[in-house]
């Protein structure tokens, strides 16, 4: 009986090194998602958008090329292994850390908040991270100081200074019109 015991340990043990974790293929493939949105725009928002249709388990609506925007193959994450929970999880994560290193690096920009949130708010920079751009922006308006409003009014000018047919216009038009309610 001893060494039956030793033999199916001696058997079982180089098996458990070498068998992969549940989902680990699926959860690569986000992570491959996660790294094009590091890369930078417009490839981030189109990140972002995939890990949280993944996240929310609504890849199977159809997409356009959302997929092969980021470098994977059309239809690649509309498996039914992209439903897990495992698999959703992982995405939310991946959503939650490019949003908590996006956020460290406004702040880390200056030792003063203020001088830091108000020197990631430039047109131009040409950043338009628009949730990043939101929290800046709500960070600044939660301060209630006239040097905070002073950022506000600030990049409110930069964004109406803006050409009317410039692509960045377009985009920040809604953090503008937030800013305009917001000053009233």
């Amino acid at each position: 009986m001893r060494y039956v015991r030793i033999l199916l340990v001696a058997t079982a043990w180089p098996c458990m090194g070498t068998t992969p974790a549940p989902f680990a293929f699926e959860c690569s493939v986000l992570d491959r998602v996660s790294d094009a949105a590091k890369a930078g725009l417009p490839s981030r928002s189109i990140a972002i958008e995939i890990l949280e249709r993944v996240g929310e388990a609504r890849m199977d609506i159809p997409t356009t090329d959302l997929e092969a925007r980021v470098g994977l193959k059309p239809g690649q994450l509309h498996g039914r292994e992209f439903k897990d929970s495992t698999v959703r999880a992982h995405a939310l994560r991946k959503i939650g850390e490019l949003f908590c290193e996006g956020r460290m690096g406004v702040v880390s920009r200056n030792p003063d908040q203020l001088k830091a949130l108000g020197s990631f708010l430039s047109v131009s920079g040409g950043f338009t991270d628009l949730d990043l751009i939101g929290w800046a922006i709500s960070k600044l308006e939660a301060m209630k100081s006239p040097r905070a409003d002073a950022e506000l009014e600030r990049y409110a000018k930069e964004i109406d200074a803006l050409p009317e047919d410039s692509p960045l216009k377009r985009e920040l038009e809604s953090k503008r019109a937030h800013l305009r309610i917001g000053r009233r």
